[in-house]
């Protein structure tokens, strides 16, 4: 089963971002037959090399957490999108944000030094921190930057 799994997971994430940035892309203009085989061998020229299979399954648990987040962010963001046309009032977001760093900071310290270890990731939870808040007033200041903007003729 273990065998199965070190090829199965690597072939299957190898396929779906080929196959993914082949869409994206727009390469073959629609043709979703041309890309899967495209990405059918991409993925099988990927399971056939030693090397590449040993960094797939280093890069997978660390890829696994940024989809997370990634859709977390397109799952929390959702319901401020607005119509075509109108722009987006980012002051909820921050607020969303800001309550999220207060929670990180009281109740996640400890956690973040116990999950970077194990993801392989050598940073110290109080730098995470630090750059966070600076990812955090980046945002503020952006945000005060569009919100006069709109007010200048």
């Amino acid at each position: 089963m273990a065998d199965f799994l070190s090829l199965a997971l690597p072939f299957i994430f190898v396929f779906a971002v080929s196959f993914g940035a082949l869409e994206v892309s727009g390469i073959m203009k629609g043709n979703k037959r041309v890309n899967g085989l495209i990405a059918l061998v991409v993925a099988f020229f990927a399971i056939g090399t030693e090397w590449v299979l040993a960094l797939i399954m280093q890069i997978l648990p660390i890829a696994a957490v940024i989809f997370i987040l990634v859709f977390l962010v397109g799952f929390i963001t959702k319901p401020f999108e607005t119509e075509e046309g109108k722009k987006r009032d980012l002051t909820l977001i921050l607020v969303v944000i800001i309550l999220a760093m207060l929670f990180l900071t009281g109740q996640g310290y400890e956690m973040i030094g116990d999950v970077f270890p194990q993801m392989g990731i050598q940073m110290d939870p109080t730098n995470f921190m630090y750059l966070a808040g600076l990812m955090l007033v980046a945002l503020v200041l952006y945000a005060a930057y569009k919100k006069n903007e709109k007010f200048q003729a």
